[in-house]
């Protein structure tokens, strides 16, 4: 996932630095699912009463669907039971 975006010509959008925010990502990692949280640490309205899709930008979430769109396809082609691995 994090080589991705660097590929993509989005290294700068991304940061693979862990942290130990509990989120709405949690729930699923404690019960084995994958999970990546993708979250804006500049934005001063993240997780406030104004945090909204009216206060997203339209570019970071261009950049953010691109990087999921094909992260999916390299997943799919990477576990697909057709795929050369």
């Amino acid at each position: 996932m994090w080589k991705l975006p660097k590929q993509l010509g989005y290294g700068r959008h991304f940061t693979s630095t862990r942290s130990g925010i509990i989120d709405d990502h949690t729930p699923f990692l404690k019960n084995g699912v994958a999970a990546a949280d993708v979250i804006d640490f500049s934005c001063p309205y993240w997780h406030t009463r104004q945090d909204t899709l009216a206060r997203c930008s339209p570019h970071s979430i261009a950049v953010v669907g691109h990087v999921f769109l094909e992260t999916i396809k390299a997943l799919d082609k990477k576990f697909s039971p057709h795929s050369e691995r």
